[in-house]
């Protein structure tokens, strides 16, 4: 499948920003986010998944709970089913995907200066 089928369908599913509880800026820059890194995994799979497998296991030493496996596996699962999968997940709306987008393994793919751009031109939240 192409990036553009791959794109086209993860945008059919839940958009991440239809819930209508009030949420802060911090909640809304990791939404940016997680659309923004999108792109650079559908075009460097492999880098994408080396930093996912890396991060998901620092994660997992440091886990002090069965809460946070459970978002870790999670994680770990849509590693596993691929680049589709990934994206839907980051994805997911209301409070369960911000959980999830907290404890992404997405971290180091989108490269810093356009975390930087998106944080500068995000506006504040009231």
């Amino acid at each position: 499948m192409n990036t553009m089928a791959v794109m086209a369908r993860a945008a059919r599913a839940l958009p991440i920003d239809t819930d209508s509880r009030p949420v802060d800026r911090t909640v809304v820059l990791s939404r940016a986010l997680h659309r923004a890194v999108e792109p650079f995994i559908l075009q460097d799979w492999e880098r994408a998944c080396e930093v996912m497998i890396k991060n998901i296991a620092m994660q997992r030493a440091r886990a002090r709970s069965a809460y946070v496996n459970s978002w870790i596996d999670t994680w770990e699962s849509a590693l596993n089913a691929g680049a589709e999968a990934v994206i839907v997940l980051s994805r997911t709306p209301g409070e369960r995907g911000d959980d999830l987008r907290q404890m992404t393994p997405l971290a180091g793919i989108l490269p810093f200066e356009i975390q930087q751009r998106i944080a500068r031109e995000l506006p504040r939240v009231p």
